[in-house]
């Protein structure tokens, strides 16, 4: 992923069949959104990224929850 591309929000409870609170997910990030900025991270390898949202809300998501915009299940 790179600034620029849309994405959408998946959390863990959604990637795993296994987990056991699903029905729990209280996330009000299902539209999609624009990644704008990467946020650097010393001292870890994971990426971050800030998200422009469709409702206009930006917030700071680990690459690990978000997955490109049509690529989704």
């Amino acid at each position: 992923m790179k600034v620029g591309d849309l994405v959408i929000y998946v959390p863990k409870s959604r990637m795993s069949d296994k987990y056991k609170w699903k029905k729990k997910s209280t996330t009000k990030l299902t539209a999609p959104g624009i990644l704008i900025e990467e946020i650097v991270n010393k001292g870890t390898t994971s990426r971050m990224f800030s998200v422009r949202w469709h409702s206009g809300i930006v917030t700071d998501e680990w690459s690990a929850f978000l997955i490109p915009y049509g690529e989704e299940k």
